[in-house]
């Protein structure tokens, strides 16, 4: 606003200097086209003498240089300070960018330390989550209901399977599994094979268990593959006599008749795996079943790809298998990681399946370990069948 002001009152200044300079050159021009005495014309050019002497010329430069000055000065102050003020905002901006620079030399060593610890927390927390499931699953046990349905039984009939047990206490002389047992009021108790373990000289542990298991409920058990390399690796021959001694019914490549609640049940046990099945009389067992039987025919074997590959083709209603242990380690969605017959993912890791024949097929997860891998994130189970009525 003030240099917009100097530069209006140095305007007006002009204009003015500019009309005084005006006025006495119009009187020459007056003076040449009058006719008057040369009286008139000396005393024209005096007075414009005079007028130029004390015209005012010299000092409207003097106030133009005085204005000209005050606007130059202005603007000079008006620029140092302008260039105070940018010099000032780069020298905050640069401090502003050392600042910055310094904070993330300081985080650098911080964030190095961090991370790391981060991932190791949580490496160690995954460990020692698995090695505590590890450890669960040693020691405790799943109570599974399922249920099928039968035309041919009028009552519900209630069947306790144990499987893959392989020398594993659950409490001291196996109480609480027994008493589980007990409490469950089972009508039947079969044994899926893999009481014992190869390798392993003393089983009496389980021998106890199946005198207790005897005195519940009728008591029948196949032999699984951990029996016969016993039997067969290791010439335990005593093996299958101390096992009948219990209690329990032994179903080496047989069938036999039971009756529970007025219903007619046909159990049979196949021993072996596929490889065994033509050899060592299980082809024979399943070759001499009665066709027409209208009995409820309950049909065993330890390995459960048996079933697909060799006895889906003959009539019975429900199979029991284990052998699997769940797949050994369980993972979320997927299931069970790994089967020694049917490599990683296998399809029967445990539950219900249908067979082609139309024949329901249970597979148990298993109670125990046998291998160098432990049970991981898959809690043994114990299972509990209800055959019902439609």
């Amino acid at each position: 606003m003030q240099i917009e002001e100097a530069k209006k009152k140095l305007r007006e200044k002009v204009i003015g200097s500019k009309t005084a300079e005006a006025a006495p050159e119009a009187a020459p021009e007056a003076a040449e086209e009058n006719t008057g005495s040369a009286a008139e014309a000396a005393v024209a050019e005096g007075s414009l003498a005079s007028r130029n002497e004390t015209a005012p010329k010299a000092e409207v430069p003097a106030k133009e240089e005085e204005a000209d000055d005050d606007l130059s000065a202005h603007a000079k102050q008006l620029f140092k300070r302008f260039a105070a003020f940018v010099k000032n905002r780069r020298i905050k901006h640069k401090e502003k960018k050392a600042r910055k620079k310094e904070l993330k030399k300081r985080k650098k060593p911080r964030g190095r330390f961090i991370t790391p610890l981060i991932i190791l927390g949580i490496l160690l927390g995954c460990v020692g989550g698995c090695l505590w499931n590890i450890d669960y699953c040693k020691k405790n046990f799943d109570i599974n209901f399922y249920h099928v349905e039968s035309v041919r039984v009028s009552a519900e009939i209630r069947v306790v399977v144990i499987s893959d047990v392989h020398l594993s206490e659950y409490g001291k002389n196996n109480d609480d599994l027994v008493e589980a047992i007990e409490a469950l009021h089972p009508d039947l108790i079969i044994s899926a094979g893999d009481l014992v373990t190869y390798g392993e000289k003393n089983y009496d542990s389980m021998l106890s268990l199946c005198e207790r298991l005897a005195g519940i409920a009728p008591f029948f058990g196949i032999m699984g593959n951990h029996e016969d390399e016993k039997v067969y690796l290791e010439h335990d021959e005593e093996l299958r006599e101390k096992f009948k001694a219990t209690g329990m019914v032994t179903l080496v490549n047989k069938c036999v008749d039971v009756r529970i609640k007025n219903n007619n049940i046909e159990l049979v046990g196949v021993s072996g795996g596929i490889d065994e099945y033509d050899q060592y009389g299980g082809k024979d067992t399943m070759d001499n079943l009665d066709a027409s039987s209208i009995a409820y025919r309950i049909c065993c074997a330890h390995v459960p790809t048996l079933f697909t590959e060799r006895l889906e083709s003959y009539r019975f209603d429900l199979g029991i298998a284990g052998h699997t242990h769940g797949g050994i380690i369980r993972l979320p969605v997927v299931g069970g990681l790994y089967s020694a017959e049917e490599g990683f993912f296998p399809k029967f890791d445990g539950g219900l399946y249908e067979l082609k024949n139309g024949a329901t097929l249970f597979v148990s997860k298993g109670l125990g370990n046998s291998g160098k891998v432990p049970r991981m994130f898959n809690t043994p189970e114990l299972a509990v069948i209800d055959i019902k009525w439609y």
